[in-house]
């Protein structure tokens, strides 16, 4: 509550209203050609309860919480007003990603989220822009490390919480 109100407003341009004009943008071309995909990056914080406060850093701010909370719907609407004319967007999570020696760090049984590498975000969005199956993904929140895992995207990979060997 202690959060300046200018803060939840750069907060919503970035992770909003940006990403709504870069679809603007974009969509003309996309309808042009008949087709398009757009990936929205959301986070689990929209359905989430912290377990904590962002000060103890177990929670999130107000202002990422309420930026993601709108890209979500974006995809959706997106979806209702241009499907007919082949347009896809998809909102999508990353989960919990880290990456080199963070990566191995993550691993411990003792964590209670998951990790997945890097290499498994890249993966599930190509998948989805290019798979024709995806389709039926359209009106669902999609956790990008279960389509790698689910379609072994990473081969070298068992899915969230496991090893990769990374480059890092």
């Amino acid at each position: 509550m202690e959060m300046p109100i200018e803060e939840l407003a750069l907060s919503l341009e970035a992770d909003v209203v940006a990403p709504v004009l870069l679809c603007q943008r974009a969509i003309p071309s996309m309808v042009a050609a008949g087709e398009g995909v757009i990936v929205n990056m959301s986070s689990a914080v929209v359905y989430l309860s912290p377990w904590g406060t962002i000060k103890d850093d177990r929670g999130w701010s107000l202002s990422y919480a309420a930026g993601k909370a709108g890209i979500d719907q974006v995809g959706k609407l997106i979806n209702a007003e241009l499907g007919p004319v082949g347009i896809r967007a998809f909102t999508v999570e990353p989960g919990y990603v880290a990456y080199g020696e963070g990566f191995r760090n993550r691993l411990s049984p003792d964590e209670k989220v998951p990790v997945s590498p890097a290499e498994a975000i890249g993966a599930a969005i190509a998948w989805l822009v290019r798979a024709p199956e995806a389709t039926r993904l359209l009106s669902k929140r999609i956790h990008l490390p279960s389509i790698t895992d689910k379609y072994r995207l990473l081969p070298d990979w068992n899915g969230p919480g496991s090893p990769y060997p990374t480059r890092w």
